[in-house]
């Protein structure tokens, strides 16, 4: 069997959804870069925040009190915490 390479190419409404995200990750990056800086007051750190939760909202039911945790951890783990 030959593997062409068009196997493994997004198909392009993918690659369309894979772009987005980069463009989402990389404006979210300079965010982080932007509360790393030295001269950053708790005031420039809050607009900061505001401002990434207004252009990137999260759905209220992941944040809800009873919304599952997405979190796989080890048995041997889990029991330690409890």
């Amino acid at each position: 069997m030959v593997v062409a390479v068009e196997d493994f190419l997004p198909r392009p409404r993918t690659h369309r959804q894979i772009v987005h995200l980069v463009n989402k990750l990389e404006a979210l990056d300079s965010v982080c870069v932007k509360l790393q800086s030295e001269h950053r007051s708790l005031g420039d750190a809050r607009l900061l925040f505001d401002a990434a939760m207004a252009k990137y909202p999260t759905p209220p039911h992941h944040l809800d009190a009873t919304a599952n945790p997405n979190i796989a951890m080890p048995r041997g783990l889990k029991t330690q915490f409890q």
